[in-house]
């Protein structure tokens, strides 16, 4: 068991264990290890997933250009 609150019998503990394996997801906590499955994705959180998921865990994505008024 990778999570300490992702039981075996957990619907998503297969899917959750890869998305850690490909480097996708740390999780939320690191010591105790924790998923935190039922907690809410942010829209940051998000993107970074999805980078990760296309370009590979060691991507860092390329110097920001401001161009949404909303994010410094």
């Amino acid at each position: 068991m990778l999570f300490s609150d992702v039981l075996l019998g957990h619907w998503a503990v297969n899917w959750i264990e890869k998305l850690f394996a490909d480097g996708i997801t740390t999780g939320c906590s690191t010591s105790p290890r924790m998923y935190c499955p039922y907690s809410p994705v942010t829209r940051a959180q998000m993107a970074v997933f999805l980078l990760r998921a296309r370009h590979g865990a060691a991507y860092t994505p390329p110097a920001a250009q401001g161009i949404f008024a909303d994010v410094p």
